[in-house]
């Protein structure tokens, strides 16, 4: 059979008309955010799974808490309603007990991620927040134990607690480098300029991370080894014990003969002693 006469004899089925998709049975919504871009279609998934857990304990940070969840809610454009229904599911142990004991009234209220945040730092910041917090901000330094990586995110976070998210970058650059030793930050400032901002920084002290550390760790090292009180050479306490004794004037003249000796020292001990 010819291959003219196949085609002709062979009937394609008409294709039938696809179902329209609906956009919430694949969870897929189009979203205008400024850092997506307007009118962008994005497939969002956020899960409790998707968010840092809070146990309210002290030794977690509760602002260090919200800042990252406001970047995931803010990056991922999603709206108030919906994040409300995932934060109850991430809080563990005393958090969670906290936002039991509310009370249905009181739960109410937490009508926005807003006042979730209010609520929260309301209830699990520690006493004296701010002024603890200045003066962590004010004695804050790079130590030898830390990376400069782990000393960058620690004073950004103090920063924004004492000034607020809007603190401008010249501000931030200015405070991170005042916390470098003398030495290391001479170096760091041949690189940075006033329109240096907080995330180039950040790339300049990641390039000289190694660097830093050895030089941290040397200047700590010598600093130990210095003696806590250094005696002056002709201190009596400078020399050792024996030589102090015998090269050294005794405060009153030998009882036995009043030379300028010491008594086991002098000549007559023995007739003395004979006698």
């Amino acid at each position: 059979m010819r291959a003219g006469s196949s085609a002709a004899a062979v009937e394609r089925p008409v294709d039938s008309p696809l179902p329209p998709l609906i956009s919430s049975d694949l969870n897929i919504t189009t979203i205008t955010s400024p850092l997506i871009g307007a009118g962008s279609t994005i497939a969002r998934h956020l899960k409790p799974a998707d968010f840092p857990t809070f146990t309210g304990k002290e030794s977690e940070d509760i602002d260090e808490w919200i800042a990252q969840v406001s970047a995931i809610k803010e990056y991922s454009a999603t709206n108030d309603s919906e994040i409300l229904t995932v934060l109850p599911l991430v809080l563990r142990d005393t958090a969670l007990r906290w936002f039991t004991n509310l009370g249905e009234t009181r739960r109410t209220t937490l009508r926005s991620w807003g006042i979730w945040q209010h609520a929260l730092r309301q209830a699990f910041r520690p006493p004296n927040y701010q002024t603890k917090t200045l003066r962590k901000l004010k004695y804050r330094v790079l130590t030898a134990e830390e990376s400069v990586t782990d000393y960058f995110y620690d004073k950004c976070r103090l920063l924004r607690a004492v000034f607020g998210d809007d603190v401008n970058d010249h501000t931030m650059v200015s405070d991170i480098v005042d916390g470098l030793p003398s030495d290391l930050k001479m170096f760091v400032l041949t690189r940075v300029t006033p329109k240096t901002s907080v995330e180039e920084l950040r790339r300049i002290l990641i390039d000289f991370d190694s660097v830093m550390r050895e030089s941290v760790g040397d200047n700590i090292q010598v600093e130990n080894q210095k003696p806590a009180h250094k005696l002056k050479e002709d201190h009596p306490q400078s020399r050792p014990r024996d030589q102090n004794r015998f090269n050294t004037i005794p405060p009153t003249p030998c009882p036995i003969c009043r030379g300028s000796h010491w008594k086991n020292e002098c000549p007559h001990r023995k007739k003395v002693d004979a006698t």
